[in-house]
């Protein structure tokens, strides 16, 4: 033991533990060759932003989708799973809507002008294209986000999570193995609305901490047991040949 102590100072724990499972060089690459045919060669970054409710979480959500766009042309993310700008808050509708009613505003009469007098010309009977027309003379509003029910449970119920207290959306960031841990690094310095974090983020961050308090958990665990051998045995002299 004491010639263990006078060593122990260099020890220290293995963060990643991917090391610590041995491996030989052939099955090395048998590994890293299955994981290519299985798609697997890329690194999965969850980007989650939180809200107090679904809206609050979307327009937080939104607000990060530059970003992350510009990731991608910097080759930082290869590709984003997630709902994107296609499951728009009521912000983000207002914001469409508003664009839509006023271009149309503007150039409705001469785009109806022009197809009835097209489609007479080619053809088509006058009233063909009336359910366009109709369309476009409609002023539009923003929807409450239970209109998008339907579409919510068939392609995005995997990237929402909607409860009373709190409600989340999540990405999907695809990238190399290497840039991981400084994609997260980078994200996690935005506004305090959105956090990211992979598989192995909560396992470094618990082993790192670990190893920077090595001795500090060796001596509690030392005085932990000797007290137990204290109860146990009822008198310190006997605890000299153990």
């Amino acid at each position: 033991t004491v010639i263990l102590s006078f060593f122990s100072g260099n020890t220290q724990f293995e963060t990643n533990l991917q090391k610590i499972n041995y491996m030989t060089d052939a099955q090395q690459k048998e590994y890293r060759r299955m994981m290519e045919l299985l798609n697997q060669s890329q690194h999965v970054v969850y980007y989650v932003t939180e809200g107090k409710d679904l809206e609050q979480a979307l327009e937080a959500n939104e607000a990060i989708v530059p970003r992350l766009k510009a990731l991608m042309d910097e080759g930082v993310i290869a590709r984003v799973g997630g709902v994107g700008n296609f499951y728009p808050s009521i912000t983000k509708q207002t914001e469409r809507v508003e664009r839509w009613n006023t271009f149309w505003s503007t150039h409705r009469e001469g785009v109806i002008n022009a197809i009835q007098s097209e489609a007479v010309r080619s053809g088509f009977k006058s009233n063909a294209f009336n359910a366009f027309e109709e369309m476009i003379s409609r002023h539009w509003q923003a929807v409450e986000l239970s209109h998008f029910d339907l579409i919510r449970e068939l392609l995005a119920k995997n990237y929402l999570i909607d409860s009373p207290d709190q409600s989340m959306v999540v990405n999907l960031l695809y990238t190399e193995s290497a840039k991981a841990i400084e994609l997260e690094s980078a994200l996690n310095a935005n506004d305090g609305s959105s956090i990211a974090f992979d598989a192995g983020s909560i396992t470094r961050r618990m082993i790192a901490s670990l190893s920077d308090n090595f001795n500090y958990v060796l001596y509690v665990c030392g005085i932990i047991v000797f007290a137990f051998l204290i109860f146990s045995f009822g008198r310190p002299p006997l605890l000299v040949p153990t």
